[in-house]
């Protein structure tokens, strides 16, 4: 694990440049499809727009007969509705998507996008990224080592395969440590194996940069 430490400055700055434009990419992919309004659904919310307001009239006046100035008011709101409601529904769906966007599965849907770090309650921790390649990379830091698989699905534990393992240095106090400082050393061990690998396109360019780049 010593080697992670002397590898040249730019590996960070091409990881996070990589990690920002992949944030970006995956941004526009969701977006996009937010951020269209059909004209079906303008009219039919300039619809429910007027008929609210005429409902409102009914059970104040308790007639359907508006007054021509409401129906003034019934029409200006509707074309409102017609012209700006793409505003309140993309904000909703901005919204409701937000909260996905932190999610395995949505990172993993996508190449070149880690996984926050996730802590195995038996003690350890993990990170994943989709390669362009189809395959998945999955880094995990347990009690005594750090490895690296890869996989062709996520759906079988057996389709995992071992392609790198590291001893760690204080392996032999690991066991004796409180929880949450193991937490924080999983999460800065798996924040420099990652800024080493960066973002492989596939499981041979992994092993590539691992003979490269990393003793083990």
């Amino acid at each position: 694990m010593a080697s992670l430490q002397r590898h040249p400055q730019y590996l960070f700055f091409t990881a996070a440049w990589f990690q920002t434009r992949s944030v970006n990419q995956l941004w526009r992919r969701t977006l996009e499809p937010i951020q269209q309004v059909s004209l079906k659904l303008r009219l039919t919310s300039a619809l429910f727009v007027g008929a609210g307001m005429l409902l409102c009239w009914w059970l104040f006046a308790g007639t359907w007969q508006a007054a021509w100035w409401y129906w003034v008011i019934v029409a200006s709101g509707s074309l409102v509705t017609l012209v700006a409601c793409h505003v309140p529904i993309v904000l909703f769906r901005y919204s409701r998507n937000l909260a996905s966007v932190n999610t395995d599965s949505f990172r993993l849907a996508s190449p070149n996008f880690w996984t926050e770090t996730q802590h195995v309650k038996d003690g350890g921790a993990r990170e994943m990224m989709l390669m362009e390649d189809g395959n998945f990379v999955m880094l995990s830091v347990g009690i005594t080592t750090l490895k690296i698989f890869v996989t062709p699905t996520l759906s079988s534990a057996d389709a995992f395969v071992e392609i790198a393992g590291f001893g760690l240095q204080n392996a032999s106090d690991r066991p004796s440590m409180p929880r949450e400082a193991r937490r924080d050393q999983d999460e800065e061990l798996l924040t420099n194996l990652r800024k080493t690998i960066g973002f492989p396109k596939s499981v041979a360019e992994l092993r590539d940069t691992i003979d490269s780049d990393l003793a083990i």
